[in-house]
């Protein structure tokens, strides 16, 4: 393998470094980005001040951001002279701060007044949304200054939201209004008046999910007293429960809070913060399952949702329920130092549309199996995505004192997929351990097929035959392999450490040499194919040793028997395990494709196998009284510190076999975790510019350049806050309609009872002028125009509801309908209102 240094000339091109040393070129290769630390320099802040180097996301934003700086030292020259800040809504000190911004003249170009005026009116206040934004981005500036990680800002950032002053409401409130009440609140109200806080206080809210984004969101809201009144009411709901790793980035949940309901826990701390909030958790998921609870009369109630979720199903979920009810929502998301809020107004803006979905972080499985060429792999492996244990002739897989195992005399192949294996050895060649991955079918599969076993010996005849007899396999070599104390856990580790580190490596290295080629001077092992190594056992290597007590540690867990952390004496016991020479076998196959591979069905064996478990069962529950369950399941958990140092260890003994730099234990559980990395500056600051979204929900704004869509890179001090688009129109039987239009119906009849399918075909004709074609709720058919006429007389007949229930479909009191009409064009219209049918 060859390695060059490379630049990078553009975002498309890059510039290696001289080749002539290479040997001749034959296939792709493989570029890794280095990241080179950086040296910046500041001014010191009297030079700053006067010669400001303002940071915009857009340079239309340089003069308003110049005018803010101006403000702020005239701001500083008005208290230093009066001793105090400016009064709300006081005109007079207003005038005053621009009259000193004015004499300042420290920056290029006009001030804006306006700007100014804005900004010294509303100085006195304080706003606990303003406050997570600035405060987010200050602190993530302190952990750029602490952890070297991440551009610091060079050098101001301005950060305001004098949108909110534009607000119709807000335009009109006088200095009394502002004035301070001896209240908790008086900062909010210097800026938005008391009469508003009386209104925040009569807000309904609803909060899904309880994580991150959520605390934030709900911490922001007990500070603002949304729902601290007496018609107020927050709901907060979330069906998880608070885990370990939550506690850096969740600042409602403590140590003693970990495995209680996360709604629970984070109501009862919003009710510390302020008594006076009207707050109550659930635990539910806001689904289709939950449509009795979460539905038109929940929905109808609410004056607006924060969306706080973590999968874009449910975030889609939520917005059609929101747009079904045309409720506000304003939904958030974070990614690392990313975050982004988007404001859904109905009647106003542009609906949120589908997310992008995440990239795929899965690998092929010859890729993780043989092939990986990153830190990723050897980690997907480890708890992981399927490995096979490679038990050549002569070795063994039972604890100390016991026999080898050996297979039938039948050929064997993996259920796998791409891995075939063949004996054509004299002496039949053992069954390989197959374990779906290195975690899962070590310490959870085999105790989970073995407790069943034991309670029910004929669970395998429910499976097709090649599945039975992978899982009688595995019973029987568990039970074989049952350690009698901590020593035998100790040899077990060890023999498995060289079955997967080195003996499945040999016996790959024998069938396909480093040498090998695919045909004539093509190496097999190119490109992103790195030739491995098999490694050789050392108890005193610190990874090694790690290894072995995490696998036994977890088989003696596995087994029921104490775990015992003493590194010394597993040394002793390692140091006297004298293992078989490894003998390779022939006729190894690797299909590359993808396909799945059936375990070949063997009746005959599987009924011997049968036959003599069930007397070994029988034996175990006379003779030893075994208890059922007689071993334990382990499941995989990030938070799991036994855990992480076997799914660590493994990871990087592979790593080191394939020549990949290891990983250290944090990046490991973040990766096999699945851990989508969270700061809680970014959930800060998100929630924070979701809350000043908020402000002009409650003021009922229908003025579209008031509201901000947001968008921001805390580890580049990127703010980007946009109008969002207005609603989108479209054009159906020769009339323009909104995105939010939609047609509605009381489908209640002149006795109260449902309306049938002809009284809304009618109703459709009567209002519209609109001949109905096709009539349909989902994928019901409640009309088509098509059938013959008995069939269509009958479903004119029938209640609507009558349908739904012959569906299978749960009942609604909603119904929204689709629908074909003959008016119109079917080659240019296809988008329409949707019908909303209220049923009795």
């Amino acid at each position: 393998m060859c390695c060059c240094e490379a630049h990078l000339q553009d975002a498309f091109r890059l510039k290696i470094g001289d080749t002539r040393s290479f040997s001749r070129y034959r296939c792709r290769g493989l570029v890794s980005q280095v990241r080179l630390p950086q040296v910046h320099y500041h001014k010191p802040l009297s030079q700053a001040l006067a010669e400001p180097k303002i940071q915009v996301a857009n340079p239309e934003e340089l003069p308003r951001s110049r005018s803010l700086h101006a403000a702020f030292q005239a701001l500083h020259s008005f208290r230093e002279e009066h001793g105090r800040l400016p009064q709300p809504r006081a005109l007079a000190d207003a005038e005053q701060v621009l009259e000193l911004a004015r004499s300042l003249a420290v920056q290029p170009g006009p001030l804006d007044e306006d700007v100014v005026r804005a900004f010294a009116s509303v100085s006195a206040g304080d706003l606990c949304p303003v406050a997570a934004v600035v405060g987010a981005m200050a602190a993530q500036e302190a952990l750029k200054a602490i952890t070297g990680k991440f551009l610091p800002l060079d050098q101001w950032l301005y950060f305001d939201a004098l949108e909110c002053l534009a607000l119709e409401g807000v335009t009109q409130l006088t200095e009394e209004d502002c004035a301070p009440r001896g209240s908790r609140y008086d900062g909010q109200i210097a800026v938005f008046g008391a009469a508003f806080q009386e209104l925040l206080g009569r807000q309904k809210y609803l909060v899904v999910g309880a994580g991150a984004i959520g605390c934030e969101l709900l911490k922001n809201f007990a500070m603002m007293g949304l729902a601290a009144g007496p018609e107020g009411d927050l709901t907060v709901t979330d069906m998880d429960t608070v885990a370990l790793s939550n506690l850096h980035r969740q600042l409602l949940y403590r140590s003693a809070d970990i495995s209680k309901p996360k709604s629970v826990v984070a109501a009862a701390a919003v009710r510390r913060m302020n008594p006076d909030v009207r707050v109550t958790a659930h635990q539910n998921q806001v689904g289709p399952a939950t449509e009795m609870l979460y539905g038109d009369d929940f929905f109808r109630c609410l004056d607006g949702v924060a969306s706080a979720l973590d999968t874009l199903e449910a975030r889609a979920y939520l917005e059609s329920c929101c747009f079904r009810y045309l409720t506000p929502l304003l939904d958030s998301g974070t990614e690392g130092p990313r975050g982004n809020v988007l404001a859904m107004v109905p009647h106003l803006t542009k609906l949120l549309g589908p997310a992008a979905a995440p990239e795929d972080d899965t690998f092929p499985l010859c890729t993780l199996r043989y092939f990986p060429h990153t830190i990723q792999h050897t980690l997907q492996w480890a708890t992981g995505r399927i490995w096979p244990q490679l038990l050549p002739a002569g070795s063994t897989s039972s604890t100390a004192g016991s026999g080898p195992s050996r297979a039938s005399p039948s050929p064997w192949a993996w259920a796998g997929g791409d891995m075939i294996v063949r004996s054509h050895c004299s002496t039949p060649a053992p069954p390989p351990q197959w374990a779906r991955d290195e975690f899962e079918g070590l310490f959870q599969l085999p105790a989970e097929h073995v407790n069943r076993f034991m309670e029910d010996p004929a669970f395998p005849e429910q499976l097709p035959t090649g599945k039975a007899l992978e899982v009688l396999e595995q019973v029987r070599r568990s039970l074989q392999e049952r350690p009698r104390d901590w020593r035998d856990c100790v040899r077990w580790a060890r023999r498995h450490w060289q079955s997967c580190y080195h003996d499945a490596i040999a016996q790959l290295l024998h069938t396909f040499p480093p040498e090998h080629e695919v045909r004539p001077g093509v190496l097999f092992w190119a490109w992103d194919r790195t030739c491995p190594h098999p490694l050789i056992f050392n108890p005193d290597n610190d990874t090694h040793l790690e290894y072995i007590m995490a696998a036994a540690h977890l088989f003696a867990q596995s087994h029921k028997l104490p775990p015992c952390s003493d590194r010394a004496s597993a040394q002793t016991v390692l140091r006297s395990v004298v293992l078989p020479p490894f003998v390779p076998q022939e006729g190894f196959q690797i299909h590359l494709a993808e396909g799945q591979e059936e375990v070949p069905a063997d009746d005959e064996r599987l009924e011997e196998l049968t036959r003599d478990l069930v007397q070994q069962r029988q034996e175990l529950i006379e003779g030893e009284k075994a208890q059922v369950p007689l071993m334990e399941p382990i499941h995989f958990e990030k938070d799991n510190d036994i855990h992480i140092d076997f799914i660590t260890a493994a990871s990087n003994l592979r790593a080191e076999s394939y020549g990949i730099p290891a990983a250290n234990r944090l990046m490991s559980k973040r990766i096999t975790g699945r851990i989508v990395p969270a700061i809680i500056t970014t959930t800060a600051a998100v929630a924070g510019l979701a809350c000043l979204e908020v402000y002009k929900l409650v003021w009922g704004c229908r003025d579209l350049s008031c509201y901000r869509n947001s968008n921001f890179c805390l580890s580049d001090c990127l703010l980007l806050r946009v109008q969002p688009l207005p609603s989108s129109i479209y054009w159906y039987c020769g009339r323009e309609w909104s995105c939010w239009d939609r047609l509605e119906m009381r489908a209640v009849s002149t006795d109260g009872q449902e309306m049938t399918v002809q009284n809304v075909l009618d109703w459709m004709q009567r209002t519209h002028g609109w001949t109905v074609t096709m009539l349909l709720h989902g994928n019901t058919v409640l009309y088509d125009s098509g059938e013959d006429e008995a069939i269509r007389a009958m479903m004119r007949k029938q209640r609507l509801s009558e349908n739904l229930e012959d569906a299978g479909e749960p009942q609604q009191r909603v119904l929204k309908l689709e629908y074909v009409c003959e008016e119109e064009d079917a080659e240019t219209e296809d988008t329409r209102p949707p019908l909303l049918c209220f049923l009795p």
